[in-house]
């Protein structure tokens, strides 16, 4: 193998192993927090990263995973009036919608990441996120035969869903089939709210 190769190998591993360690950190804040920079050294933190996606219809993620035989599976019990307002997904540079998706639930048509009441995020993954020998607080159990973590007060920073909601949400981590999926729910959701949205999960149908 070429030093030129080796090398790239080595930069390619170095980007994906950060990328994963920093989604870890997401115990902290729902997801990872970034920083802003205003002159020498880091600048403050502003809460999790922007997701740079696509806004579309549910249906069209559904149909695109499912032709690569990708199953999803999305709750089918929603409390206080939730609807489905909206799904963010990345798109290359050929229109093909990647693995990786965050659907939006509120009962006030709110479509963006930020404010919507409930999201779910979901990627590929081997196992949950979440190491039960460093994870601080929370619950790890199971819920219809799938491995689960979740914790009643997840902090997050986001400045406008504080403004809606207060600095702390539901967070449940599922995992099914080689999916991970993140939940945030919002005040008034419960914990039990959230862990009866997860019992009603069903694997999504091209209609």
């Amino acid at each position: 193998m070429s030093r030129l190769r080796k090398i790239f190998i080595l930069i390619i591993f170095s980007i994906g192993f950060l990328a994963m360690m920093f989604y870890i950190s997401s115990e902290n804040n729902l997801s990872p927090p970034y920083q802003v920079n205003k002159g020498p050294g880091p600048g403050p933190v502003k809460g999790p990263a922007p997701f740079p996606g696509v806004k579309v219809p549910f249906e069209v993620v559904v149909r695109a995973w499912s032709i690569r035989n990708i199953t999803l599976f999305l709750p089918t019990f929603l409390p206080h009036d939730l609807k489905p307002t909206a799904a963010y997904v990345l798109i290359d540079k050929n229109g093909n919608i990647g693995n990786v998706a965050i659907f939006l639930y509120s009962n006030k048509s709110h479509d963006r990441i930020e404010t919507a009441e409930l999201t779910i995020e979901v990627y590929p993954a081997e196992d949950l996120p979440f190491d039960p020998k460093s994870t601080k607080g929370g619950v790890f159990t199971t819920i219809g035969g799938w491995k689960v973590y979740y914790k009643e007060e997840a902090p997050v920073t986001w400045e406008e869903y504080q403004q809606l909601y207060g600095s702390y949400a539901r967070l449940i981590s599922i995992y099914i089939n080689g999916l991970n999926y993140l939940y945030r729910g919002a005040p008034p959701l419960t914990i039990q709210d959230m862990i009866k949205i997860v019992e009603s999960m069903q694997p999504t149908k091209i209609s």
